[in-house]
This record gives C-alpha cells, structure tokens and sequence, in this order.
C-alpha cells in the first residue's frame, strides 16, 4: 500500500528537492494533490488527505494548534527563507527592525 502525499507545486524549487529525497529512499507515495502554500498543505493533511514535507515554521505552527503532528525527517531538508525588499532604495528604519524580528522569531520557531 502507497502512502498518499500532498506534495508542493511542481513549479517551486523545494518539490524537486522533495522528490529526490522520496526517490533516494523506499518510498513511492501516491501524490493525491498539490498546493503552493504549506499552509493550505497543512489544512489539507489536518483533513486526513495525505501526508506532505512542508517548511518548518507553517509546520511548527499547525501542530501547535493541535491540527498535524510534525515529526523531523532524517536526513533534514533545508528550507531556505527569503526576505523581500524593494530592490531601488535602502530599506527604511522600520524594515530594517521588521527583518530583525523576523529574524528572532524564526529563530525562536525553529529552537522547539
């Protein structure tokens, strides 16, 4: 019997990453839909249609609201964050402390 998984969109870089980890290993899931958002995984998952590798911190949230159970992969698969700023201007007094929140909330996240 086949696993069935909520996999990411085929377009982000992550779901390449995600199925060669899936193919180095024994597992063939049975992909049962696809979502952009770890989000909308999650809620997908919380209603019993699969199970997904999604980015930590969405993870980290949906289990501590009770609605998934995250368990760490072995081997860890990175997931890289990006900030987004424009691109023609210093960044103001105020996007520069929202970065350093950020920065120590994903911190604090990914430390339980």
């Amino acid at each position: 019997m086949r696993d069935n998984l909520v996999a990411l969109g085929a377009e982000i870089a992550t779901r390449s990453e995600t199925d060669i980890f899936l193919a180095a290993g024994s597992a063939r899931p049975c992909i049962v839909a696809e979502a952009q958002l770890s989000a909308s995984i999650c809620e997908l998952v919380a209603n019993r249609a699969g199970v997904s590798i999604v980015e930590p911190v969405t993870a980290a949230n949906f289990a501590a609201a009770g609605r998934v159970v995250a368990r760490p992969l072995h081997p860890e698969q990175p997931f890289r964050y990006d900030l987004l700023l424009p691109a023609l201007c210093e960044p103001s007094r105020v996007a520069a402390r929202f970065q350093e929140l950020v920065e120590g909330r994903f911190a604090a996240l990914l430390s339980h």
